[in-house]
Protein backbone atom coordinates (compact mmCIF):
# COMPACT_ATOMS: atom_id res chain seq x y z
CA UNK A 1 0.00 0.00 0.00
CA UNK A 2 1.37 3.42 -0.98
CA UNK A 3 1.15 6.51 1.20
CA UNK A 4 -1.89 7.84 -0.67
CA UNK A 5 -3.84 4.63 0.09
CA UNK A 6 -2.98 4.88 3.79
CA UNK A 7 -4.03 8.55 3.89
CA UNK A 8 -7.31 7.73 2.16
CA UNK A 9 -8.04 4.91 4.60
CA UNK A 10 -7.29 7.24 7.54
CA UNK A 11 -9.73 9.84 6.15
CA UNK A 12 -12.37 7.17 5.62
CA UNK A 13 -12.08 6.07 9.26
CA UNK A 14 -12.27 9.70 10.42
CA UNK A 15 -15.44 10.21 8.36
CA UNK A 16 -16.90 7.00 9.78
CA UNK A 17 -16.13 8.07 13.37
CA UNK A 18 -17.74 11.50 12.83
CA UNK A 19 -20.88 9.87 11.38
CA UNK A 20 -20.99 7.42 14.29
CA UNK A 21 -20.46 10.23 16.86
CA UNK A 22 -23.50 12.16 15.59
CA UNK A 23 -25.64 8.99 15.55
CA UNK A 24 -26.34 9.11 11.81
CA UNK A 25 -27.86 5.88 10.52
CA UNK A 26 -26.05 4.45 7.51
CA UNK A 27 -26.74 1.66 5.07
CA UNK A 28 -24.31 -0.23 2.93
CA UNK A 29 -25.88 -0.89 -0.43
CA UNK A 30 -25.03 -2.95 -3.44
CA UNK A 31 -23.10 -1.03 -6.10
CA UNK A 32 -24.45 -1.58 -9.59
CA UNK A 33 -22.39 -1.38 -12.76
CA UNK A 34 -23.71 1.43 -15.00
CA UNK A 35 -25.11 0.37 -18.35
CA UNK A 36 -24.98 2.51 -21.48
CA UNK A 37 -28.41 3.76 -22.54
CA UNK A 38 -29.36 5.33 -25.84
CA UNK A 39 -32.56 6.48 -27.45
CA UNK A 40 -33.71 4.53 -30.50
CA UNK A 41 -36.08 5.81 -33.18
CA UNK A 42 -39.45 3.98 -33.30
CA UNK A 43 -40.79 2.39 -36.51
CA UNK A 44 -42.40 4.81 -38.98
CA UNK A 45 -45.97 4.13 -37.86
CA UNK A 46 -45.21 4.36 -34.13
CA UNK A 47 -44.90 7.13 -31.54
CA UNK A 48 -42.35 6.59 -28.80
CA UNK A 49 -43.21 7.57 -25.21
CA UNK A 50 -40.40 7.88 -22.65
CA UNK A 51 -41.42 8.37 -19.01
CA UNK A 52 -39.70 8.88 -15.68
CA UNK A 53 -40.51 9.92 -12.14
CA UNK A 54 -38.90 10.77 -8.83
CA UNK A 55 -39.84 11.20 -5.19
CA UNK A 56 -38.21 12.45 -1.99
CA UNK A 57 -39.73 10.05 0.49
CA UNK A 58 -43.01 9.31 2.24
CA UNK A 59 -44.91 11.48 2.97
CA UNK A 60 -43.63 14.13 0.59
CA UNK A 61 -43.87 15.24 -3.00
CA UNK A 62 -43.22 13.18 -6.10
CA UNK A 63 -43.33 14.00 -9.79
CA UNK A 64 -43.59 12.16 -13.06
CA UNK A 65 -43.48 13.09 -16.70
CA UNK A 66 -42.96 11.91 -20.23
CA UNK A 67 -42.24 12.94 -23.79
CA UNK A 68 -43.75 11.80 -27.09
CA UNK A 69 -41.52 11.58 -30.19
CA UNK A 70 -42.25 10.52 -33.76
CA UNK A 71 -40.32 8.17 -36.02
CA UNK A 72 -37.83 10.93 -37.02
CA UNK A 73 -37.25 12.00 -33.40
CA UNK A 74 -39.53 15.02 -33.76
CA UNK A 75 -41.20 16.41 -30.63
CA UNK A 76 -44.93 15.66 -30.51
CA UNK A 77 -45.82 16.50 -26.92
CA UNK A 78 -44.92 16.16 -23.27
CA UNK A 79 -46.56 16.00 -19.85
CA UNK A 80 -45.70 16.17 -16.17
CA UNK A 81 -47.52 16.16 -12.85
CA UNK A 82 -46.80 16.66 -9.16
CA UNK A 83 -48.10 14.10 -6.68
CA UNK A 84 -48.55 14.24 -2.93
CA UNK A 85 -47.71 10.86 -1.44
Amino acid sequence: MGNSSKASMKNDMLDFNVIKFFGINTRIGKVFRPLPVRWEFPSTVWVKINTDGAGRGYPDLATYGGIFRGSMGEFIGAFFALLEV
